[in-house]
């Protein structure tokens, strides 16, 4: 599996009849990461609000992790939905299973993104000085200030630009369409997602 990070053309040309269970292993991994990530941040930042809403605390902690285990499948359907309806202009063909199926493996550098970004976050979270729930609700500002954040996100943008490689030839397998249409298909939507990166690194 690993030969889809540095031949996806030819891991995708093996992948005949691709099945649903290694993409969905691959992005529950992706969602542990968020989940685990989610989990950290709001156990510590929950100690300091008020304590009558304390009472609250194991309802939003599981809550956040859950719905950041569950976003990565969320972004995969949608992704893979944008792919196909895009591919309907090349004359796509095959269905959308399997196009899901394929786009799923351009997930896994994610997973490298997702660990390098959450160590930054958890430990620059734990680095700061919070005392008060004022603190808490300015700490976003705090973090764009601090150079690690500033290379996660530069390193995010080398992670999505690898993801969408694999993807482009996991697409054009997927709907067994040219290889620079597959690059407009996946380019569109993933570099709208790029400049939003872009720009929440230089702003």
């Amino acid at each position: 599996m690993l030969k889809v990070l540095y031949d996806p053309d030819g891991f995708f040309s093996e992948l005949n009849d691709p099945g649903l269970r290694i993409p969905l292993i691959i992005v529950g991994i992706n969602g542990i990461i968020g989940g685990i990530v989610a989990y950290e941040s709001v156990k510590y930042v929950s100690g300091f609000l008020p304590y009558e809403a304390r009472a609250f605390i194991p309802a939003i902690t599981i809550a956040g992790a859950v719905f950041a285990f569950l976003t990565p499948y969320v972004k995969w359907v949608v992704l893979t939905a944008v792919f196909y309806l895009i591919g309907m202009f090349f004359n796509r063909k095959e269905g959308f299973r399997r196009h899901l199926a394929f786009t799923g493996y351009g997930f896994i550098p994610l997973i490298i993104r997702d660990l390098i970004s959450g160590y930054f976050s958890i430990n620059i979270l734990r680095s700061l000085d919070l005392t008060s729930i004022s603190d808490i609700t300015s700490y976003r500002d705090v973090l764009s200030s601090y150079p690690g954040i500033k290379l996660a996100g530069l390193i995010s943008i080398l992670f999505i630009l690898w993801s969408a490689n694999i993807m482009v030839f996991g697409v054009a397998r997927a709907g067994e369409i040219r290889y620079r249409d597959a690059i407009v298909v996946v380019g569109i939507p993933v570099g709208a997602i790029l400049l939003y990166t872009v720009s929440k690194v230089i702003l």
